[in-house]
């Protein structure tokens, strides 16, 4: 209906009218007014049509100021939009740390807590399944799981070079996956997942786990929640790092206390003095001083002496 240039001046930032011939736009002759509103990389027009009469130039400058303050509304929708989308996902990102906080001072154990991020990160994200995945060695075994099936249990081994997580943890890269899968690489993954986000759990250079949200529950899928999710799962990460550390420190105390250090036994306690001893006590000193120094058998020397002196010596 409009002429190409005509579209590419106003698109360049300069509001163009034109005549619109009869059979383009209706049974009769028209005119439009075109005005560039600058909010998309892609571009978008403010255009208006009627019969008649032509839009004069003081229309063409009203038109302008109108494509202006159409731009600045739309930009701040946009922006409105954006803080309701980051305040959502602060809110999700605090709710998650409040949970593995609240398993650190609780469970103190990686099990209890990975599986109450499981459930909180299903919840937050609104993943009909969700897996986490740790690395021991050479396999993935995993370690906490909402919505699996039934003969996927906790434990469940897998070599670290096969599937999509084992990818993933190889790689460190995170994959979305959208319907059924071919690559031979991800062989072994949900056919029925629909869509999916794999991510690894870091620990700076070092990639601990896997992350694995499936199967979403709203209808938009996961596309505004693929920021909070990576987000989480560089949370999770730090977290199992810090959990590492702390064993790591626990099991250094305990080796520290019971091979460097002896430990040192308990004080006797002391009794008590007797009063009827300490009485005897005084008593058997008092009969000393009267007799002389006291000697070993318990008597005195001077009293000895006398005793000797007073026996008859035989002829």
């Amino acid at each position: 209906m409009l002429e190409p240039d005509l579209i590419s001046r106003a698109l360049a930032g300069a509001p163009s009218g034109m005549a619109v011939a009869a059979g383009r736009w209706d049974d009769q002759a028209g005119f439009a007014l075109l005005a560039s509103i600058e909010v998309t990389t892609e571009g978008a027009l403010l255009c208006a049509l009627r019969h008649t009469i032509p839009f004069d130039a003081v229309e063409l400058a009203s038109a302008r100021a109108a494509a202006e303050l159409l731009a600045l509304s739309i930009a701040d929708g946009r922006a409105v939009g954006q803080a309701q989308r980051d305040v959502a996902s602060s809110a999700d990102r605090l709710a998650l740390h409040s949970e593995l906080l609240r398993g650190l001072e609780e469970a103190r154990d990686v099990s209890t807590l990975l599986a109450r991020a499981a459930d909180e990160i299903a919840t937050r994200i609104g993943a009909a399944a969700t897996s986490i995945m740790l690395v021991e060695g050479d396999t993935l075994r995993l370690r906490a799981s909402v919505g699996l099936p039934p003969e996927i249990a906790l434990g469940y081994e897998q070599p670290l070079d096969e599937g999509i997580a084992g990818w993933v943890a190889t790689s460190g890269e995170a994959v979305r996956l959208r319907g059924p899968v071919a690559e031979a690489r991800f062989q072994g993954s949900d056919p029925n997942a629909g869509e999916s986000i794999i991510l690894p759990l870091r620990a700076k250079d070092r990639v601990l786990g896997v992350l694995n949200v499936k199967r979403p529950t709203g209808e938009l899928g996961f596309d505004e929640k693929v920021g909070v999710l990576e987000t989480m799962a560089n949370d999770l990460g730090v977290t199992l790092r810090a959990v590492g550390a702390i064993a790591g420190l626990e099991r250094e105390h305990r080796a520290g206390r019971g091979g460097s250090r002896p430990r040192r036994g308990r004080r006797p306690r002391r009794r008590r003095p007797d009063p009827r001893r300490a009485r005897q006590g005084r008593a058997v000193a008092g009969s000393g001083a009267r007799g002389g120094r006291p000697s070993r058998s318990g008597g005195s020397r001077l009293g000895a002496g006398r005793l000797r002196a007073r026996t008859p010596v035989r002829g």
